[in-house]
């Protein structure tokens, strides 16, 4: 998770890795305010490299919350880089005004406690089994995709160069599984 706090520009990114993506699906997060009001808002539970057995139960889990914030969704469809692995049960959001922080920080923690408490259901489905090579190299692709694909690098590279930019996104956002 970044925070990331400027005179006019607030971001936080928050991404859940597991450590078995073939059991446990991936938790996504990106929330950007400028000027004091929220201008995009994603949060979803993506499934890359979780075996399919396990999609239809992450995928209502996430419907139960999606249901509750009919307020953050649009019509817009987030670019293609964004929800290859998910199950379209994403908020996303753009260009709000202030009066709707309480609700995407709402949203947040719905999602995230809806994340958690998945993962504490399915751990004695997990229990003893150990990620494929095959599961964790898709992790890998996935972040990789991430990182690349994702417009936050070429906005932080103008604020912080692209040197730190490369080294923060490989080497903490999105780490190797």
């Amino acid at each position: 998770m970044v925070l990331i706090q400027g005179s006019s520009n607030e971001i936080i990114n928050t991404w859940v890795f597991p450590t078995n993506p073939m059991q446990h699906p991936v938790f996504a997060a990106e929330l950007i305010a400028m000027a004091r009001a929220p201008r995009l808002s994603f949060i979803d539970v993506q499934v890359p490299a979780l075996q399919s057995n396990f999609k239809p139960n992450v995928r209502q889990i996430a419907k139960r919350v999606r249901q509750q914030f009919p307020e953050l969704l649009i019509d817009e469809v987030p670019p293609e880089w964004a929800i290859a692995e998910s199950e379209g049960q994403y908020v996303f959001s753009r260009s709000l005004d202030q009066a709707f922080f309480a609700s995407i920080a709402a949203c947040y923690q719905a999602y995230l406690s809806a994340y958690f408490g998945y993962l504490d259901d399915s751990q004695a489905i997990a229990a003893g089994i150990p990620a494929s090579h095959a599961a964790l190299t898709e992790l890998q692709h996935y972040q990789d995709h991430h990182r690349i694909s994702s417009p936050g690098g070429t906005f932080l590279g103008k604020l912080f160069g692209e040197d730190w930019t490369d080294a923060f996104l490989q080497n903490f956002l999105f780490t190797g599984a």
